[in-house]
């Protein structure tokens, strides 16, 4: 049971595993405070470039103070985590939970917003996600894309994890509609980040865009360039 948020921790550049679960630990000898994976045995001490870590097995010194008589204590509390950790700690304890819903997740909530606001819903083979920040989608009078600009939801989630922690206000999911039996979905965001700290970032869902007579239209007219 830790402090530490495993996606916005992960995001930042730790290299855990699935099963990773990261609590914040002091130092016995110069009481400096690192993040511990216990999983894998690895603390990573510096908060500037999480990705820099020591493993403990083997018997490392310290890497702040060099000490080879050295111990880890974890931390219990919000109160004893440091400002330059903060970022990486909601100030909630809690065994696995984390402070950013997933790409699957936000999918599943998607999907009921549509069937609330513009069903019937129809069928469809695959889900597709258009980042529309790649350099080749764009829009004119219809969306024109390349096709490494469609990318299945498994494959666009690191990306995805990287957007909720970059500091956007806001990242819009819109269910664009249905294209060759797939169904399409956009990602926006805004185009300057704004210090927003990950877990704030505000992720709004749309439906598919309505037609003349008011009413969602699922069909979606997509050029796909290679």
């Amino acid at each position: 049971m830790g402090l530490v948020d495993k996606i916005v921790f992960e995001a930042r550049g730790a290299h855990g595993c699935s099963d990773s679960d990261y609590t914040f630990a002091m130092t016995t000898c110069c009481e400096r405070v690192g993040v511990v994976d216990d999983e894998l045995d690895e603390f990573y001490w510096n908060s500037a470039t999480p990705g820099d870590g020591v493993s403990l097995l083997g018997s490392p010194e310290c890497p702040f103070c060099a000490s080879s008589n050295w111990d880890l204590r974890r931390l219990e509390h919000a109160t004893q985590v440091p400002d330059h950790w903060s970022w990486a700690c909601d100030g909630v304890q809690r065994p696995g939970r984390r402070q950013l819903l997933s790409l699957a997740i936000h999918i599943q909530e998607l999907l009921k917003f549509c069937r609330r606001v513009a069903a019937p819903l129809p069928g469809w083979n695959e889900t597709l996600i258009l980042n529309t920040g790649d350099p080749s989608a764009r829009y004119d009078r219809h969306w024109i894309a390349s096709r490494s600009a469609l990318l299945s939801p498994d494959r666009f989630t690191p990306q995805f994890e990287k957007l909720l922690c970059a500091g956007y206000s806001w990242i819009n999911l819109s269910v664009y509609g249905v294209h060759d039996g797939n169904l399409i979905i956009g990602v926006e965001v805004p185009a300057d980040t704004a210090g927003v700290p990950p877990g704030r970032t505000v992720v709004n869902y749309s439906g598919p865009p309505k037609g003349v007579d008011g009413r969602h239209t699922w069909t979606l007219s997509l050029t796909i360039i290679d």
